[in-house]
């Protein structure tokens, strides 16, 4: 019977750990975050909130329709729309804004409504809509969570209120309503799945390909070997440039390959933790960077700091940090900096939060070209590159990524034509588990 069952219960045991995969992905409150999107969400509620407040007052003449109620929501409207870069970018005090003004509109202000107006088609109708637009705007557990809450807060007000059942079968809309949360959630969830999968294809595809790389490299490896022996004899200094030149090609290339099949590793697998002291790790990745120049070499530095240890798996962090030194000099080519006006500071330090929590800070800042305004809020998205030659958009992502993994956070702030910084911020292990 064991035997007959095992076809039945393997897409089931799949589906359950797919399904446990997408819980412990990070939380998203704003979803698929980019600047227009929550820019048509503050739109939407600008205008939803003046359109429905005519609709229910002068043409369905539904009760209990208040301007005042209205105007608030238009204004909530009003500031998500001119906010909607910090909503994006940062995370204080406006994304926190942003998931509340989605929570009181839709469904705390929806389920009050709908018993204010004795559950009646229109309202019962609204709200299977409300369900469906709060998925799209936020991550599929927080609209989850807040639609349960919000259920809630309306029965508890539709106890406090005493409100009758009139005008509509309450069953029936109770089906309606629960069929549009369902398919809401059923929605979202396979969604983010196949998002999901599209972008483990593409690392995976990545991967393949730069493992690929690493026999014929080794072939360019050993030429550079022979070429170097042949030449401590002759000491030919344009042969010694260029066997140089061929070194610095190999560093970088291999950085590249590194690099992929470290994205592919952290799609799939977990990478081992350790304790990282931070000048350890900064140290390694300057000593071990492949520099392009022997002048370049002085260009990255370390300024005088503050040490502290985190957890976090040493090879993904040395390659988040190799991705960010290598933006950052492209940057300073694109300015067309010559060696000695380039600047490029690393600095580890700890920062204290109000809230007693206490933080270990990575800043990489370089006076290259910047990032324009409208780029900021696009650079940690999948496949988004301002490199039109070699760039495939999947760096910074996988920074974030690795980062997020480890509890921590990873910010940029830039100024166009002046320069950027990207901070890293980690928490901080106990004193008594460092080494």
């Amino acid at each position: 019977m064991k035997h007959h069952l095992t076809p039945l219960l393997q897409p089931l045991t799949m589906w359950l750990r797919d399904f446990n995969t997408l819980l412990r992905e990070p939380l998203q409150i704003v979803l698929h975050a980019s600047v227009w999107r929550v820019r048509w969400f503050g739109i939407f509620a600008m205008l939803g909130n003046i359109v429905f407040y005519y609709l229910w007052s002068y043409y369905l003449h539904q009760e209990h329709e208040s301007f005042f109620v209205r105007l608030v929501g238009v204004v909530i409207g009003f500031f998500i729309l001119i906010k909607s870069n910090q909503i994006v970018l940062e995370d204080g005090f406006w994304k926190w804004f942003y998931f509340t003004a989605l929570f009181f509109q839709l469904p705390v202000f929806f389920f009050i409504m709908v018993d204010l107006n004795y559950f009646n088609a229109a309202w019962v109708g609204s709200c299977a809509a409300m369900v469906m637009i709060y998925y799209q705007g936020t991550d599929w557990r927080l609209a989850t969570a807040g639609t349960v809450v919000g259920a809630l807060l309306g029965w508890v007000f539709h106890i406090y209120n005493q409100s009758i059942v009139l005008q509509y079968d309450f069953e029936i809309g109770g089906i309606v309503f629960c069929f549009a949360w369902f398919s809401a959630l059923a929605i979202a969830v396979s969604s983010l799945s196949r998002h999901k999968q599209q972008l483990l294809n593409t690392a995976y595809t990545l991967g393949v390909m730069a493992h690929e790389l690493r026999t014929p490299m080794a072939g360019i490896g050993i030429i550079h070997s022979v070429l170097v022996q042949k030449n401590k004899t002759n000491n030919d200094a344009q042969l010694n440039f260029l066997t140089h030149k061929l070194e610095v090609l190999l560093k970088v290339i291999n950085n590249h390959i590194n690099h992929q099949i470290s994205n592919v590793q952290t799609t799939h697998t977990q990478q081992a933790v350790e304790i990282i002291k931070v000048d350890d790790l900064l140290h390694t990745v300057i000593n071990d960077f492949p520099f392009s120049s022997r002048a370049e070499q002085h260009v990255l530095r370390i300024l005088e700091g503050q040490t502290f240890s985190f957890k976090a798996s040493p090879v993904l962090l040395t390659q988040v940090l190799n991705n960010l030194i290598r933006n950052a000099f492209k940057a300073m080519a694109i300015k067309e900096l010559v060696d000695h006006e380039k600047t490029l500071t690393l600095r580890a330090h700890t920062h204290s939060h109000p809230s007693g929590m206490s933080y270990g800070l990575i800043t990489l800042s370089d006076n290259g070209i910047g990032i324009k305004p409208e780029h900021l809020n696009k650079i940690f998205e999948p496949f988004f590159s301002t490199d039109t030659t070699i760039g495939h958009g999947l760096g910074l992502p996988f920074c974030k990524k690795v980062i997020a993994s480890y509890q921590g956070k990873l910010s940029v702030s830039s100024v166009y034509g002046t320069g950027t910084t990207f901070t890293i911020q980690m928490p901080l292990i106990e004193s008594n588990q460092a080494p």
